[in-house]
């Protein structure tokens, strides 16, 4: 096969592959304390965030010796019943001198086969079954999940972009109810977050561009 006719082959799944990795910079950013003493959790029936797909959240562990918890994502039994058998470990809060982050893209097609996928109108549930001490990390029923501290969260992806509802996903509340616009949070977990978000970003835009260029190129030939 020559160089010219593989070129023709194999570019277009390049290129859908790269703006896939540049699709999730064009959403809003949030961040999100996983944080036991939140007052976005302490009620029944857990927390509630809508996003949009293309969105991005960070979830991120506090820097407390007495905060070492856990999260899975877990099916909606899971979440009624405190239940994290058979869910997803995402992430482990178990190093307080470090900064620990989850970012997650609200992709509906992944480009890892690895990543997170979701479909739009669908909830998402995650709990953490820890009770905030290194000795119950690896408990799977109860913890801080139950009352009195409801440290579970629902994600709920909305079926179209341009909703917006007087929940918390349309207007993130204050930084008092634990979750804030990116930008406005002063963390260096956040900025370099951000910081490998744009620089991939402007790394994919390149590619991009010379392989279109290319293709262009090979066609004129």
């Amino acid at each position: 096969m020559s160089d010219s006719r593989r070129l023709r082959i194999y570019l277009p799944a390049w290129i859908l592959f790269l703006l896939a990795l540049v699709t999730p910079a064009l959403g809003r950013g949030f961040s999100f304390y996983w944080d036991q003493l939140s007052p976005s959790f302490q009620r029944e029936g857990g927390y509630v965030l809508e996003v949009d797909i293309n969105d991005k959240l960070d979830i991120i562990c506090p820097r407390l010796f007495n905060q070492y918890n856990v999260m899975y994502e877990v099916s909606r039994e899971g979440y009624e019943t405190c239940n994290s058998t058979g869910g997803r470990l995402l992430l482990r809060c178990n190093l307080p001198e470090r900064d620990i982050v989850l970012t997650i893209l609200f992709q509906e097609v992944s480009p890892s086969p690895f990543g997170l996928e979701f479909v739009k109108g669908k909830d998402y549930y995650y709990i953490a079954t820890s009770s905030g001490t290194p000795d119950t990390l690896d408990n799977r029923i109860g913890g801080n999940c139950e009352s009195p501290t409801y440290m579970k969260l629902t994600i709920r992806v909305r079926g179209d972009p341009t909703e917006r509802s007087d929940s918390t996903g349309g207007n993130p509340p204050e930084r008092g109810d634990g979750v804030t616009d990116l930008p406005s949070v002063a963390k260096s977990a956040d900025r370099r977050v951000n910081s490998a978000l744009q620089l991939r970003t402007n790394i994919v835009t390149l590619l991009l561009t010379a392989l279109l260029a290319t293709l262009f190129g090979m066609l004129r030939l």
